[in-house]
């Protein structure tokens, strides 16, 4: 995948907030993972890693991987959004952060996904969503649902600094599942349902990126 590189770009710093002694917190709001409109969400292992959209194309279907990003690169641009339930989270995909910095910003085919992942009004289209339950099923892009959805919506929970999203899609008798980059994988690992531990795979942290 060609990662596309943004001009000035500020790089904006964000408070989290930190676990407490007894271990993971329920972090409140999303603007405790990210005070701005888009940014990516970076793995802690293997370092460089990040979220990312296969080939920028914004569709259904379109698998979620880890990739090493170029700084802006608009793949990799994720937005955390509050959903109805107290604490959890859609996580939206939002190239260049928002649909006016994408007409703005991008150009040729880059410009015809970026404009794909917005409806008309500027609404983000498409969330990050498991495919089922079952451990190792892969994460890909599908209609953001309206209220909560047992697939879409996740539960962010502090790990020293960092965040583990855990889903609300049950595996395998009561596993709590989470977001996890498939064997600390290299560019183009899937991003998979995985029961939640304390692997760095597994855990993320935000950075401005427009």
């Amino acid at each position: 995948m060609t990662a596309v590189t943004m001009t000035a770009v500020t790089m904006i710093a964000v408070t989290m907030i930190a676990a407490g002694t007894a271990g993971a917190t329920t972090v409140p709001p999303y603007k405790a993972i990210c005070s701005g409109s888009c940014h990516w969400e970076r793995l802690k292992a293997p370092q460089g890693m990040a979220l990312d959209v296969k080939g920028q194309v914004a569709a259904p279907n379109t698998p979620i991987i880890a990739y090493r990003p170029a700084v802006g690169d608009p793949a990799a641009d994720f937005t955390a959004a509050d959903d109805a339930m107290n604490g959890t989270l859609k996580l939206r995909y939002t190239p260049f952060g928002t649909l006016t910095n994408a007409e703005a910003l991008a150009h040729g085919t880059t410009l015809t996904e970026a404009k794909a992942a917005y409806s008309s009004n500027g609404t983000p289209r498409y969330c990050v969503t498991v495919t089922s339950a079952a451990k190792g099923a892969p994460f890909v892009l599908r209609a953001c649902a309206a209220s909560i959805n047992q697939w879409q919506d996740f539960n962010p929970v502090v790990k020293s600094g960092y965040v583990q999203f855990q889903t609300f899609a049950f595996g395998v008798g009561t596993s709590i599942m989470a977001l996890n980059d498939k064997g600390y994988g290299s560019d183009g690992s899937p991003i998979i349902n995985w029961p939640a531990g304390q692997d760095a795979n597994e855990f993320f942290t935000p950075a401005i990126s427009a």
